[in-house]
């Protein structure tokens, strides 16, 4: 419990002191999914990663020599298979990286709670996966550790899995603001699209052309007015949908086009 605490406090100072610099990026697994979803240029991942190990190793050292003999270098080794270790450290990077990406990358999110919500997660993750893996979370964190100590057992879980989660995350979470994003910019284009049926229906010339629904349009085209908007409709989503399907009543209304809101408008 005290060493999950320390640590997501020691993340949360750090981010809110130096994320405005950096990006206090303290973990290659963070840093490399970031350059693997494009927020982040590969030119600089050699950079980061060459300070964060070195951060790491002066760290572990410093721990190693200041608190003989209580405290060896703060190693981080499985104490479960490893299939378990691997599926654990996935698991626990993968929704650290979901949080990080979603307040560090999406203008919806409040940046300021971010050393917050991120320190939060990893809090939670290490008293989650701490008995069984330590909740490393981040290579840098175990390699600097391990060479201090000499103790290098499944040092190469702490590699593999974090990194893999750490992308895997950053990819749930740009996937699942793509969705949004798509919906929204549908729903806007639909909604301008709506707008131009209204006003193209001000133009329309009350005559009808007998055995046909449709009405003639000044332009001289031919338009099923009601039915276009039925069409917009469908392709909205939620609340919008009822808006949408009451404009297009009075459009049809407007034009008399009794018929077509027979086929299905409410």
């Amino acid at each position: 419990m005290t060493s999950a605490i320390c640590a997501g406090l020691a993340v949360m100072a750090v981010i809110l002191s130096i994320g405005h610099i950096s990006g206090a990026h303290l973990n290659p697994s963070v840093t490399v999914a970031f350059a693997a979803l494009r927020h982040f240029p590969w030119l600089h991942v050699p950079l980061y990663i060459t300070a964060q190990i070195s951060g790491s190793i002066s760290a572990a050292f410093s721990l190693k020599i200041v608190f003989r003999p209580f405290m060896s270098g703060g190693a981080t080794v499985p104490s479960v298979g490893t299939g378990q270790a691997l599926a654990i450290e996935f698991i626990v990077t993968f929704f650290l990286m979901f949080v990080i990406v979603a307040v560090a990358t999406d203008t919806r999110a409040v940046g300021e709670l971010a050393g917050i919500a991120i320190g939060g997660m990893v809090m939670l993750n290490i008293l989650v996966a701490g008995r069984a893996t330590g909740g490393s979370m981040n290579p840098a964190r175990t390699l600097g550790p391990a060479i201090a100590t000499e103790n290098f057992k499944g040092l190469w879980i702490y590699i593999v899995a974090p990194t893999a989660g750490a992308v895997a995350g950053a990819a749930g979470y740009t996937a699942v603001k793509l969705r949004q994003d798509t919906a929204a910019e549908s729903a806007r284009r639909n909604e301008g699209s709506l707008s131009r049926l209204g006003e193209s229906s001000q133009a329309v010339v009350p005559s009808r052309s007998s055995g046909n629904s449709a009405w003639k349009l000044d332009g001289g085209s031919w338009l099923c007015l009601a039915g276009e908007c039925r069409k917009e409709c469908s392709e909205l989503e939620h609340l919008n949908v009822i808006l949408c399907y009451k404009e297009a009543n009075q459009i049809a209304e407007f034009l008399g086009k009794n018929e077509a809101g027979d086929e299905g408008l409410v």
